[in-house]
């Protein structure tokens, strides 16, 4: 692997933030949490696209499907 391949493997804050579609400040404290695995670079912050994927794969909806299974309809509370 060679060196210019290196920083496609890492995204910003901002640029993991706009995949996941949420705001710098939320990305950032999924990060402070450990929720979200990151490295630093220097003084800079990274997330892996390896441990992005990860995290997208491990979230689950709180949505369930309806009697038909065919779409998600909302949670029956009793």
């Amino acid at each position: 692997m060679s060196v210019r391949e290196l920083p496609d493997l890492m995204l910003t804050v901002a640029e993991t933030a706009a995949q996941l579609k949420l705001s710098r400040s939320y990305t950032k404290k999924l990060i402070a949490a450990g929720v979200l695995p990151s490295v630093k670079v220097g003084r800079c912050r990274r997330v892996r696209l390896t441990d992005l994927g990860a995290y997208v794969d491990g979230l689950t909806s709180d949505i369930e499907p309806n009697r038909a299974g065919d779409a998600p309809g909302p949670v029956e509370t009793a």
